[in-house]
């Protein structure tokens, strides 16, 4: 499988879990996630990765401003085939996402 970029753009995260990717059957590298608060309120965000019954947090809780952004990612991340990226805030519609990948990594 040739390897490519992706992106994927998820909108109105809030107090639910909310899936921002699922890894297909091969490897992903996640080269990017980029926060937005569309609120008028500081709030935090989550990020995480769920693998079966394991939840690895890439950040917990990180508060991000009123109408600004902020890229999690500050390296490169591996997911592994099945693996779920999961994010989620304390209020309805607070947040999007727009995730940067590079899939099909052997």
């Amino acid at each position: 499988m040739a390897q490519t970029f992706d992106s994927v753009i998820v909108t109105d995260i809030g107090s639910t879990d909310k899936t921002l990717f699922t890894t297909p059957s091969q490897k992903t590298i996640l080269v990017g996630c980029n926060f937005a608060n569309k609120t008028t309120y500081e709030l935090p965000i989550s990020l995480w990765v769920r693998r079966g019954a394991i939840n690895g947090f890439i950040v917990k809780d990180y508060r991000v401003a009123s109408g600004q952004n902020t890229d999690i990612i500050k390296g490169k991340l591996v997911l592994d085939a099945g693996d779920t990226l999961m994010a989620r805030c304390p209020l309805d519609s607070a947040f999007d996402a727009h995730v940067s990948l590079l899939t099909g990594v052997d």
